[in-house]
């Protein structure tokens, strides 16, 4: 297997899995693309569109205040 298109590098190949190379942020994309092509044992091969929907979760804020922390 191999990615043709990985979203201009956000995805890479582990072993047979595909993981991001790093956290992607809802604030910038909301959905990515990629494709993947796979391969037989007679060299056959099929290739297949991925569109990601990018979650977005909350990321508390939290500050210090001399002796108090602001959570």
């Amino acid at each position: 297997m191999r990615l043709t298109d990985n979203a201009d590098g956000i995805f890479k190949l582990v072993g047979n899995k595909i993981q991001t190379k790093a956290a992607i942020d809802y604030e910038s994309t909301h959905s990515l693309t990629f494709t993947a092509e796979a391969y037989d044992a007679a060299g056959n091969a099929t290739s297949h569109d991925f569109t990601l929907a990018v979650k977005d979760v909350f990321e508390p804020m939290s500050s210090s205040l001399g002796h108090e922390a602001l959570i």
